[in-house]
């Protein structure tokens, strides 16, 4: 499993030096005790699950009502950019939504000071 787990992220991720041998050691620890690798997978499969893509689905989801600051890997192949198309109708409030260049989906572990900046600009 460990090997696994270095492969998922390093590979996901368009800066390969983001995650280094110890990075992903304690990542592996962490998904190895009970029920953590389940919840972690649980996120994507209810995220994605069939029926959240019925049409008239989005008539029961409340609009979010908190100014909302959305930051994307440029490159993610984990989760489409195309989510985003469209999500202005569920916010009360507006929402920035921020490209990030040269990352893929581990953005935080990728460019740290980029995100930092980003969230503390917003704040």
């Amino acid at each position: 499993m460990p090997g696994l787990i270095a492969h998922w992220f390093r590979s996901q991720a368009v800066r390969k030096t983001a995650f280094t041998d110890q990075d992903t050691q304690v990542y592996t620890a962490a998904l190895q005790k009970p029920g953590v690798l389940a919840a972690a997978i649980q996120q994507y499969h209810q995220a994605f699950t069939w029926q959240s893509w019925l049409p008239g689905n989005s008539k029961n989801i409340r609009q979010i009502a908190i100014p909302t600051l959305m930051l994307w890997g440029q490159e993610d192949t984990v989760i489409s950019q195309h989510l985003n198309q469209g999500i202005e109708e569920h916010m009360a409030l507006p929402i920035q939504i921020q490209t990030v260049p040269q990352c893929g989906h581990w953005i935080q572990q990728e460019v740290p000071s980029t995100v930092n900046r980003a969230i503390l600009n917003f704040l």
